[in-house]
């Protein structure tokens, strides 16, 4: 797929005009399309020019409150406010009759269909304009009329998400075959072996604050390139504690739940984030779960906006927050890995994103129908499916320098059997974490584990009682492995408090401190001069013998004990 010249004439051929007439005709009969969330629609979409006019007099109607617009309503607007359009309609050639046309000609319940067309035909112009060759697709410069009929045939039986997918592959496929290998990949021991251990005295190679100090202490921090699975039991909060990560990374300021106010982000530095969601809505359940995070007050109480004075104060402010926060949302149930890809670069290349979040990943049909074109049509297994993806976001999290951290649904048996606490925990694939360099699970703790530790609590009354156990089974390069983490959370608003750690054997580890993790930003120089910025952790002390962070944080967090039953 190579830049092709374009051909003005064979341009225009890129146009289905009964198509837009239809549409154009439908917007006059009901012009609250115009803002369709569902269908959404630009001027660009018409290449005709009297069509493109014609959308604009329609679309400024609409913004005017225009319930259903009449000729006599586009022949006046023209004439208030487009002279040369008046000009262009009604004295150089009288339009009328073919406006009236449109409107006696249009079909609402056909308005999807006409309306994609539109939208597909547009599209393969955008890509003719940017000099790309669609003829895989449609071309109209093919002068067999049969077969040209058979490929407009099937160009209009094809989802426009499909037409995007082809492309979004093709360039994928081109990167991957010109890429070089980077000094990862390909290297002799010992080259440039200097610069990269003065980069570590200069930066040590620690990641941003997770929302655990223990997990922090065992695996650096959110560090970039890295790629975390967590399988999460249904009410441990998948999504709530997904989007607490996005806004300890993104927030300049958050609220304290021990201080009792708003403070800066301790970490020092915030990083813009993107969130990929797969099954609740954007607006609807995610912005408030935000705004809950951010300003410490329960969510239902912002929902059923059932506030005191001082909580209303502390959610308006926590909007303010999120407006200034670059944390961006995105929805697509149906993804497959070239959507990631894509994704990914686009928000790096825009936004300079650090860390995505997915919740969650398991197979669908885009997935399993991309990996069926790898094997070429064999039989496709969920766990090859899903092994694909693991490795496709490792790889994206090396390409782009940035943290990924996708979450899992939680097999029936580990819901049953509390023993199972490991990569038999994952739903589907329990090879999704093969390619991970953090995995856990995540379930509220069983009657049987909380004996295990009721010693412990019963010596330590002042200590919140557990509601949450992450089981970390996988810490690649850590200095830590096969440990669980107790903690306590409010699904309300998001407070997180870290309670102790155990080994896998429930015996509590005293050598694990809480680190808080802080950064500073420093000036380095690459080996080609340009400077960059880099992240300093401070305030770490380390032994010296074994490299271990030692701090610990103040232990100055009290809950009201919670009944426990014996």
């Amino acid at each position: 797929m190579g830049l092709v010249r374009i051909n003005k004439e064979i341009l225009k051929r890129y146009e289905d005009r009964r198509a837009n007439c239809f549409v154009l005709g439908c917007l006059m009969l009901n012009p609250k399309l115009v803002k369709s969330r569902q269908y959404p629609i630009h001027s660009e979409y018409f290449a005709t020019r009297n069509h493109r006019i014609l959308f604009e007099v329609i679309e400024a109607l609409a913004e005017n409150g225009a319930n259903q617009i009449t000729l006599s309503d586009i022949e006046t607007w023209m004439a208030q406010n487009a002279s040369l359009a008046y000009k262009r309609f009604f004295e150089m050639s009288d339009e009328s009759d073919w406006i009236l046309a449109l409107i006696e000609d249009a079909n609402l319940s056909n308005y999807e269909y006409y309306f994609n067309v539109v939208r597909k035909y547009s599209y393969l112009r955008d890509k003719l304009d940017s000099g790309q060759d669609v003829s895989d697709i449609l071309d109209e410069s093919e002068i067999d009329t049969a077969l040209l009929e058979q490929q407009r045939e099937k160009f209009l039986r094809t989802p426009l998400q499909d037409i995007i997918k082809y492309f979004d592959k093709k360039n994928i496929d081109i990167k991957q075959k010109y890429s070089l290998k980077s000094d990862e990949d390909v290297r002799k021991s010992g080259d440039n072996i200097d610069e990269l251990l003065e980069s570590f005295k200069l930066a040590p190679e620690l990641g941003w604050r997770s929302e655990s100090q223990y997990l922090d202490n065992a695996t650096r921090g959110c560090r970039r390139g890295m790629f975390v699975v967590e399988s999460k039991d249904s009410g441990t909060g998948k999504s709530r504690m997904g989007v607490r990560q996005l806004c300890t990374l993104s927030c300049d300021t958050l609220w304290n739940h021990m201080t009792k106010q708003f403070e800066p982000n301790p970490y020092g530095s915030t990083i813009p984030t993107l969130y990929v969601g797969t099954e609740m809505d954007l607006y609807k359940e995610i912005e408030p779960i935000i705004i809950a995070t951010i300003s410490g007050v329960e969510e239902d109480k912002i929902r059923t906006w059932n506030l005191t004075r001082d909580e209303e104060e502390r959610v308006r402010k926590g909007a303010e927050i999120s407006k200034r926060s670059p944390i961006y949302l995105q929805n697509e149930p149906n993804y497959d890995c070239a959507y990631f890809w894509n994704t990914v670069e686009e928000y790096v290349t825009d936004y300079n994103i650090g860390a995505l979040i997915v919740d969650y990943i398991e197979t669908t049909p885009n997935l399993a129908g991309e990996y069926s074109q790898m094997v070429k049509g064999m039989n496709v297994k969920e766990d090859q499916v899903l092994f694909n993806l693991s490795t496709q976001l490792k790889n994206i999290a090396k390409m782009f320098d940035i943290f990924i951290k996708a979450y899992t649904q939680i097999s029936d048996n580990a819901r049953r059997d509390y023993h199972i606490r490991d990569s038999g925990a994952i739903k589907g694939c329990k090879s999704l974490q093969m390619r991970a360099d953090l995995a856990m699970c995540t379930f509220r703790p069983s009657k049987e584990e909380m004996e295990f530790v009721q010693s412990f609590l019963d010596d330590h009354p002042d200590m919140p009682v557990p509601n949450i156990v992450m089981h970390v089974y996988k810490n690649r390069g850590g200095k830590f492995v096969m440990f669980k983490v107790w903690c306590w959370q409010d699904l309300g608003n998001m407070e997180f408090v870290d309670v102790f750690v155990t080994d896998w054997n429930y015996k509590v580890m005293d050598k694990m401190k809480k680190v808080q993790l802080h950064c500073h930003e420093v000036e380095l120089q690459n080996d080609t001069g340009v400077e960059q910025v880099a992240l300093v952790e401070e305030d770490l002390r380390y032994n010296p013998e074994t490299g271990e962070i030692e701090e610990e944080v103040e232990e100055t967090y009290k809950r009201p004990r919670l009944s426990r039953r014996r």
